[in-house]
């Protein structure tokens, strides 16, 4: 209960918890905040632990997102999360650890580079890594190239950046800024809220204010305004010393922005969504978003709305359509039934994205025979020209046995909608092996370094004044035993 609901272990001495629990059980001694943190809290970290290495072990392949974050008293930590899928073709994501950064060196990639080594030696998951996900931050960057690793950027970091170019125009950021001064006046004066509540009548909607860490929260805002705007406006005009209400030219700006934006606030929803094949989402949805605001430019109201497309759909290209040239993005955009060919933005892109499945079949092709040409001879002579030209062609051969699955694959009916790849996948015969195999080593990779992040976030209740003083050890524990509860379900 401490774990899931993120409780201090000093809830056992609060009154009113003491009573709920006597009138449960009378004769129940609860356990010291001591025992909870030192003995209970391990024992069950500890289980869990054993239960973990066990299934880490079984697994071919695995990614891995980080995200780096600051505590109350001003830790530095890394959290850590695995993602791979099952033998049954499940995704299942398990925090490894949130990790209390070294502080005796001051470059950051170095300090990432030598936890991140650390905790995946522990696990013994360094070989089965096939790809780190993490925000476009340089250090990130070159830890994951120091340790040979691929990268992928985080798609919604990516979306963000690229909504917040366009969001600091001059002419939209007094917009935004007025819009933002609304919504504090009616947060900060009950009377104020209650007369535009009052207004609404039945059902009434709230407002909603911008964050500055997460870019779609100025997408709600501006959602929520425009949904009641006459109600707000007639409101504030009916207050004495309220701000001024928005004029017909901004709120015909902040419409042109809520349409422009709401292709990056579905793509964000959808890539991250948790326990389902997310990378395969990536360039599709960036093809869809640049498509849809070059169909809207045209019928934009406001000269601020067109400028703001325009910016959209240059950084779209510039951020988001490097995704097809990366290894993975495009090998899981392929292996999605949904999608196939046709997620890509045109046919030069799609057909190099086969060939990488090809390259990467053929290899899962070639491993496999040489591994049971390598029990069948275990005395090769390759002293022999001919021998030599016999294994060059086994490699040609591969790549040939890769190409037959491949086509069939491509020119079978596409999947619904609504079908979960692995689901796909499940339903398989033998026939398409080879690339079953390639499922599992890039659709268990994430879009998003989303589980990094929420971790970030229920830190932030972990680490409230009542429990500031928590030790790095307890907030690893703690978070680990939260995210990785059904590890003792297996």
């Amino acid at each position: 209960m401490i774990a899931t609901d993120l409780k201090p272990f000093r809830i056992v001495e609060d009154l009113g918890f003491r009573h709920f629990v006597h009138c449960l059980d009378p004769q129940y001694i609860l356990p010291s905040g001591y025992t909870l943190k030192n003995v209970l809290l391990k024992n069950i970290f500890e289980e869990i632990g054993l239960k973990l290495r066990m299934i880490l072990k079984k697994i071919t392949y695995c990614a891995v997102s980080i995200d780096c974050w600051t505590s109350l008293v001003n830790d530095q930590y890394l959290t850590i999360t695995c993602h791979f899928v099952t033998s049954n073709l499940e995704i299942k994501s398990v925090v490894l650890s949130t990790y209390n950064l070294l502080k005796d060196i001051r470059d950051t990639s170095v300090i990432i580079e030598k936890t991140l080594l650390e905790v995946l030696t522990y696990w013994d998951i360094l070989g089965k890594t096939v790809c780190f996900v993490t925000k476009n931050d340089d250090s990130m960057i070159r830890a994951c190239e120091s340790l040979k690793k691929p990268h992928l950027p985080c798609f919604d970091d990516t979306l963000s950046l690229i909504v917040q170019d366009a969001l600091s125009e001059d002419r939209i950021k007094d917009i935004l800024a007025k819009s933002n001064r609304i919504v504090t006046f009616f947060k900060s004066s009950s009377t104020a809220y209650a007369k535009l509540k009052l207004a609404q009548g039945t059902e009434p909607i709230n407002l909603k204010k911008e964050m500055p860490t997460r870019w779609n929260s100025c997408y709600e805002m501006i959602s929520r305004i425009l949904e009641i705007k006459d109600v707000v406006s007639e409101t504030l005009l009916s207050i004495k010393g309220a701000p001024s209400p928005l004029g017909a030219e901004e709120i015909s700006a902040l419409m042109d922005l809520k349409e422009l934006l709401e292709p990056f606030d579905s793509a964000t929803n959808l890539a991250s969504a948790n326990n389902i094949v997310t990378i395969s989402h990536i360039i599709p949805a960036s093809q869809d978003i640049y498509r849809r605001l070059a169909n809207m430019n045209t019928s934009l109201r406001t000269k601020e709305g067109q400028n703001i497309c325009l910016l959209l759909m240059s950084q779209v290209s510039h951020r988001l359509f490097p995704y097809e040239k990366h290894t993975a993005a495009r090998i899981a955009t392929l292996l999605d039934p949904r999608f196939k060919k046709e997620g890509f933005r045109n046919n030069y892109a799609a057909e190099q994205a086969v060939l990488a499945l090809e390259n990467q079949v053929a290899t899962t092709l070639h491993t496999c025979k040489q591994y049971s040409d390598e029990k069948a001879h275990d005395q090769r002579h390759t002293m022999y020209s001919f021998m030599k030209e016999k294994h060059t062609k086994e490699i040609e051969s591969s790549k040939m046995d890769a190409v037959v699955p491949i086509q069939q694959y491509f020119e079978a009916e596409h999947a619904q909608e609504n079908l979960c790849p692995l689901e796909f996948w499940k339903a398989q015969t033998s026939q398409w092996e080879p690339m079953l195999k390639c499922t599992f080593k890039y659709l268990c990779i994430p879009a998003v370094s989303t589980d990094s992040e929420r971790m970030f976030c229920k830190t932030g209740a972990i680490n409230s004044d009542r429990r500031a003083i928590l030790k790095p050890p307890s907030i690893d524990m703690l978070l680990f035993v939260r995210k990785n509860q059904w590890v003792l379900d297996t």
